[in-house]
Parts: structure tokens; sequence; C-alpha cells
């Protein structure tokens, strides 16, 4: 849950992105109040987004990526390819599938292929976990 593109401050995109993960993402049921207290929180801020016709610029680790086809798009962090073990090709199937695509699609000409980094906050670099 957030934004790809900076669309308004970020301490007002935090506060909003927060309230949407803890009680409006489709994918879990919103938080309780008994499950504060046993949640980490992690914020990701996304360096801009940089288009690429060579997937071998993609660095596991480094880079998240974008997908793009036609109405549908995936993104991936680039935590997630780590605490998965993926490598570039996997990766780039992986977030084919979370745009609703076929996983060979990062293949074809009218697919675009976006990369960008993250700086990562977790609750620990504030001493609160």
């Amino acid at each position: 849950i957030g934004f790809v593109v900076g669309v308004k401050p970020l301490g007002e995109a935090v506060i909003e992105m927060a309230i949407s993960s803890a009680f409006s993402d489709p994918r879990f049921m919103p938080l309780s109040k008994e499950e504060l207290d046993k949640i980490e929180i992690e914020i990701s801020v996304l360096t801009p987004l940089e288009k690429i016709d060579d997937i071998e610029k993609i660095e596991v680790g480094r880079h998240g990526i974008l997908i793009r086809r036609g109405f549908y798009s995936g993104l991936l962090l680039p935590q997630v390819a780590v605490e998965w073990g993926w490598d570039r090709y996997e990766f780039l199937t992986q977030t084919c599938y979370k745009a609703g695509l076929s996983g060979d699609y990062w293949k074809y000409e009218d697919t675009e292929i976006y990369i960008f980094s993250a700086i990562i906050f977790n609750e620990r670099e504030f001493g609160l976990g």
C-alpha cells in the first residue's frame, strides 16, 4: 500500500498510507487493538522510477521493480527478492504475477520495466521496537 511517485509531502503520505495499510488493505483483515503490540512498522521511501530496456541493470537487493503493460502494473520492493532468495529472473517473473500478468510478460517489447531503490525505515531505527 503506498504511492509509487511523490504526489504529496512525505509526512502526509506516511500518515495516510499507515492508516490505509492498517485498515484498508484488501489482502488483510483490519488491524485490531489486540494486534497493535505485535506488528512491525516498516516504511520504504522510493527513489524516482528509471525505465530500463536492459534487465542486466537490475541489481537484486538494490533495486525494486515496477512492471507495466497496458492497464496492468505490479511493483515489488527491493527487499522482497532478498527475503525470498530470488534471482533477477524470478524477481521479474514474480513482479509480472503481481501485475496480474503471465510470468514471462517481462520478455515482451511492449512491457515497460522500471527500477528504483528504496530508503527503508523501521521501528528499530527509531528505538520503538
